[in-house]
C-alpha cells in the first residue's frame, strides 16, 4: 500500500517496550528500518525489520538520518518517516492518516508532519521536531544532508528553515495524533509564584549542544526568519534562567552553557555564511 515510504527508527539504549512499537509497525507490512545509535548493538527480537545497521552513536542523530535518506535516496522512495524510540502514534489510523497525505499533498510539500498531543499549538509552524514526520527524498537531495556537527540538537528546527529557504513548505496534519514523551521534563510547582513548571533537567552536555547548536542556527537564518528567531532566542533565555531559578547541578549546566555559546561564536567566525549541511 506505501511501497514508496519508508519508516526509519533511530535507536539509543532503547527500553524493552521499544520493540512491541517495532513489532506494530512491521505487522502492517511497512518498511521498517533501524539505526542503532546504542552503547552496545541490540539483537530484535522481532522479524520483519528490512534494515538494520548498528552505528554506535557515530555522528549522533544527524549521522543516522542521513543514513537512511541515503537509502531512501538509492532505492528511489519518495518519502521517509522518521520516528525516535519515544513517539508512538496514537492509533494506528493515526499514522494511516499521515502516509495517506502524500498521495494528495501538492509537489511543493518538503515536510508532512503529525500534531503532537503534547503542544498546545495550533497554527502553521516553521518548524517541526523530525520524530514523527515524513520527509520527502527529492527535497532531502535538494537541500543537503542533515548537519552532523549539530549532532543532536536543533537539527529539526534547522532543517525546516533550510527546506523552506529552498522553497519546500510543511504541512501539519491535523487528523494525525503523535505521543511524544520528552524523558529530561520534570513537573514543579513553585509556591512563592504558585505557577507550575515544566523544567527539562538536560544534562550538562545535551545542554551545551543545545545552545552551541541553537546559536548556530538563529545567526544563520534570522535575517530570512526573524519571527521564528526571536522565537528560538526566547527559548534560549528561559531555558537559562530556569537553571539559574530551578534545577540542580546548576555550575556545570552553566558551565557547559558558556562552552557551548562560545564554541556557537568560533563556529560562525570561521564559517559565517557558509552551507550548514
Amino acid at each position: 500500500m506505501f511501497e514508496n515510504i519508508a519508516i526509519g527508527i533511530t535507536l539509543y539504549n532503547p527500553p524493552e517496550t521499544v520493540w512491541s512499537y517495532i513489532s506494530f509497525l512491521t505487522n502492517l507490512k511497512l518498511r521498517v528500518w533501524i539505526v542503532d545509535n546504542s552503547d552496545i548493538e541490540h539483537k530484535s527480537p522481532i522479524s520483519g525489520i528490512e534494515f538494520y545497521k548498528y552505528n554506535a552513536n557515530n555522528g549522533g542523530l544527524a549521522k543516522a538520518l542521513n543514513i537512511l535518506c541515503e537509502i531512501a535516496s538509492e532505492l528511489s522512495l519518495d518519502w521517509l518517516l522518521t520516528l525516535d524510540q519515544d513517539s508512538t502514534f496514537k492509533s494506528e489510523q493515526d499514522l494511516l492518516n499521515l502516509l495517506e497525505q502524500t498521495k494528495k499533498v501538492e509537489n511543493d510539500i518538503g515536510i508532512l508532519a503529525p500534531k503532537i498531543l503534547q503542544t498546545k499549538k495550533n497554527g502553521l509552524n516553521s518548524y517541526v521536531m523530525t520524530s514523527g514526520t515524513l520527509l520527502r527524498i527529492q527535497a532531502w537531495k535538494e537541500c543537503g544532508k542533515y548537519c552532523e556537527y549539530f549532532f543532536i540538537d536543533s537539527l529539526d528546527t534547522e532543517y525546516c528553515l533550510r527546506l523552506q529557504s529552498n522553497g519546500w513548505k510543511i504541512m501539519i496534519v491535523y487528523d494525525s495524533l503523535l505521543d511524544h514523551k520528552q524523558g529530561a521534563m520534570k513537573h514543579k510547582y513553585i509556591p512563592f509564584v504558585k505557577k507550575h513548571f515544566y523544567i527539562f533537567e538536560y544534562s550538562p552536555e545535551r545542554l551545551y549542544y543545545i545552545i552551541r547548536n541553537h546559536i548556530i542556527t538563529i545567526n544563520h537564518y534570522n535575517n530570512r526568519f526573524p519571527a521564528d528567531c526571536k522565537e528560538l532566542k526566547k527559548f534560549l533565555r528561559d531555558t537559562l534562567m530556569k537553571i539559574l531559578l530551578y534545577e540542580n547541578n546548576r555550575y556545570a549546566k552553566l558551565k557547559m552553557a558558556l562552552r557551548g555559546f562560545l564554541d556557537a561564536r568560533r563556529e560562525i567566525t570561521s564559517h559565517d555564511g557558509k552551507s550548514l549541511n
